[in-house]
């Protein structure tokens, strides 16, 4: 892994690249060296946003304001094809920008979740660990690493 390349980070069942579920998340600043900003969500402050051009918005939250990393979330928005070269991956292959089809083949067992608010995949190690891909037009536009099978409406709040 190169912290300055995000595009060689893996997203795993706890982690994405350096970020890392149960972390101190005062510490984050210093691994994201490959980012021109970081903002800490109005109103939010346990939701850091970290920003690069060309790049998907990647949010880590501390829900519970207990000083530990506990979400990690890659965003592309409207526009996730622009960042299917550019986004953390995982083992599979799986980032930011991939078709549903693509998913759906790399993870066979993946578990579709009709939540109201954002119909999400969900997969988990089995550990109570997951990762979560919420699709739109047929792209994976979100991916969330958390300790459960879930998507949040809204981070903060």
């Amino acid at each position: 892994m190169d912290l300055a390349d995000p595009a060689s980070w893996i997203i795993g069942f706890t982690s994405v690249g350096p970020l890392v579920i149960g972390d101190n998340i005062s510490a984050t600043d210093r691994l994201m060296t490959a980012f021109s900003s970081s903002a800490v969500f109005e109103g939010c402050p346990s939701i850091l946003s970290f920003d690069r051009p060309g790049f998907p918005n990647l949010v880590i939250a501390d829900s519970s304001d207990n000083g530990l990393v506990e979400l990690i979330a890659l965003e592309g928005g409207p526009t996730s094809s622009d960042f299917t070269a550019t986004s953390p991956r995982t083992t599979a292959g799986i980032g930011i920008g991939t078709t549903l089809d693509e998913l759906k083949t790399a993870y066979p067992a993946i578990t579709y979740q009709d939540d109201h608010f954002t119909p999400h995949y969900t997969l988990t190690d089995g550990n109570g660990n997951w990762i979560n891909f919420a699709t739109s037009e047929g792209l994976v536009n979100k991916i969330v690493v958390r300790p459960m099978p879930v998507i949040p409406r809204e981070i903060c709040g």
